[in-house]
């Protein structure tokens, strides 16, 4: 066999490596563009999310602030209304122990007026019956004793 010099591999290598050599520049070109875009992406993403997490932020703290004076007005609703209810409640237990007074007065009156009334009655009955023992012995009338309920049901058997 013959040796082939280089000067004669020369363009043969030149056709193999040199579509290879343009192509792994091209390759590496288009990576670095690649790359470089990626990059700007990437840090556009960046840029756009810390701004959306900064509106977050103040949307969180306004919230919080709502929240917090919601949370101190609610609870200014509730002391004002526990103060109305305690208010009431003890209008309500003066009320009661007003009635409570005004009822036992009255009940006494009524007790005195009936006790009184009692005393007159029997002072009259008591009369009533002097005059009739009077009027009895003036006539001279005798009635027969007065029987028992329990003899007249005998009697009619």
């Amino acid at each position: 066999m013959e040796a082939i010099a280089l000067s004669d591999l020369a363009p043969i290598l030149a056709a193999v490596l040199g579509p290879m050599l343009v192509f792994a520049v091209a390759i590496m070109r288009y990576q670095h563009l690649d790359s470089t875009k990626t990059r700007e992406l990437s840090e556009q993403a960046h840029k756009e999310t810390r701004d959306l997490i900064d509106k977050n932020r103040e949307l969180i703290d306004r919230n919080r602030e709502a929240s917090e004076a919601a949370h101190k007005e609610t609870r200014d609703l509730i002391d004002r209304h526990r103060e109305a209810s305690e208010a009431a409640h003890k209008e309500t237990r003066e009320l009661v122990d007003r009635h409570r007074e005004a009822s036992e007065a009255a009940h006494k009156e009524t007790r005195e007026l009936i006790d009184r009334n009692y005393r007159e009655l029997s002072g009259s009955l008591g009369d009533a019956r002097e005059r009739l023992s009077r009027m009895e012995g003036y006539l001279r009338a005798q009635y027969p004793p007065s029987q028992p309920a329990g003899d007249t049901d005998a009697e009619a058997a």
